[in-house]
């Protein structure tokens, strides 16, 4: 094999090896998008195309710092119609925590229902996420002990309500950066004041 050949594989297969979740990785600049980010903020941008898409998602929210790169990713869901119970909505959010158990292994799992909430019965299920009352989140903590790969420190999906009768999951990514792009934005908030 010639000289050529073997560096075109060894950076192909490192190329590989470092990409992060939908192919964007820690550290990524604006230019590396091409245009394609739509800006929503100081930091905050959506992408309709990744590198690696997942059927499960629509769009990717992204957060760049100028100074950190890329901090964080957040895909969202396609929307799901559902019944009032939620069963086709807890249908995608098993069928995407089991692909995301296989990767980063047990998750730890938030189910929680607020106390006094009108929103209790089984039939109820939905309206409780809309309104806030519910939440259903699994999530997988660098700080906890899982073993998140590279630079990954956290890794959510989350069920999100719209309706009584539809509802989204979102995923989330936060790479090792995000606090320093966090700290980065409130010094920028503070000095303006």
């Amino acid at each position: 094999m010639s000289l050529i050949r073997i560096y075109m594989v060894f950076l192909l297969c490192n190329a590989v090896a470092f990409a992060g979740p939908f192919g964007l990785s820690k550290g990524m600049a604006l230019s590396d998008f091409g245009g394609k980010a739509k800006k929503v903020d100081s930091i905050n941008y959506v992408l309709t195309e990744v590198p690696s898409p997942n059927a499960h998602f629509k769009e990717y929210r992204i957060a760049i710092s100028d100074t950190l790169g890329l901090g964080k990713i957040v895909a969202v869901g396609k929307t799901i119609d559902t019944n009032p119970h939620g069963d086709q909505m807890r249908e995608e959010y098993e069928a995407v925590l089991d692909l995301l158990k296989r990767k980063y292994g047990r998750p730890e799992i938030l189910e929680h229902l607020r106390s006094g909430s009108i929103w209790r019965d089984a039939g109820d299920w939905m309206m409780a996420l809309r309104t806030k009352e519910r939440v259903l989140v699994a999530f997988w903590l660098k700080s906890e002990g899982c073993d998140l790969p590279d630079s990954l420190e956290a890794v959510a999906l989350e069920v999100v309500g719209l309706s009584r009768d539809k509802g989204f999951v979102t995923l989330s990514y936060e790479f090792d950066n995000w606090g320093a792009i966090v700290e980065e934005v409130k010094n920028v908030e503070k000095d303006s004041l």
